[in-house]
């Protein structure tokens, strides 16, 4: 499997970014998706030679082109859900006893609702990438919640009409999830590594 990299930023700290598209990936710049940064190169690279995070979301996209309508929705919830957590904990204070925050039986941090809150309250995403997550979560909880939910149901098309990330000229509710989807994934892929460089501390506070 081939993907287009794009890299952007400076030579001395590059950003990759994932050409995604639903044909061949191509190797013109030209064609490449469009970033404020500078561009510095342009290749086409096996999935073993990008950046780990890249590899995962190319796994990411394999395994969705193979799921079910339930299946694609349940598939990039769970991954946003897990790169919330990863933010989240790249931003705590580093100990052992914060980790239960978000892991473990009843933890107060467990839930893909409550992770999206807190990364929004804390600034580690968006007003638009928070809104993003907040119809994505509804529209998993309505195939979570119902054995015949389709994306042609009108609950569903219509949130997917609302998303950001759609892209117009993939009118059907599907594409529309699923480039969303893969938009905010790919955005937050990497958060953890920028979060971590500004992680909390304990502070000397005054009485």
């Amino acid at each position: 499997m081939k993907l287009a990299i794009l890299q952007v930023g400076s030579r001395n700290e590059p950003q990759h970014i994932l050409a995604v598209g639903r044909g061949e990936t191509h190797e013109n710049p030209d064609q490449a998706p469009k970033s404020d940064a500078s561009q510095i190169g342009f290749q086409a690279a096996s999935v073993d030679a990008v950046p780990d995070y890249l590899r995962e979301f190319a796994r990411l996209l394999e395994v969705a082109r193979q799921e079910s309508a339930r299946g694609i929705v349940l598939v990039y919830a769970t991954m946003l859900d897990e790169q919330l957590k990863r933010a989240i904990e790249a931003f705590l204070v580093d100990h052992a006893d914060v980790l239960k925050l978000t892991e473990g039986f009843n933890a107060p941090v467990g839930t893909f609702s409550a992770r999206m809150l807190l990364a929004f309250g804390l600034g580690l995403v968006s007003h638009t990438e928070y809104k993003e997550l907040v119809l994505i979560r509804k529209i998993r909880n309505e195939f979570a919640h119902s054995m015949d939910m389709t994306f042609d149901h009108q609950s569903v098309s219509s949130r997917c009409k609302l998303l950001s990330g759609a892209i117009p000229d993939y009118p059907a509710p599907r594409d529309q999830f699923n480039a969303a989807a893969a938009s905010l994934v790919l955005n937050l892929l990497n958060r953890a590594h920028y979060v971590s460089k500004k992680r909390l501390s304990h502070q000397g506070w005054q009485i």
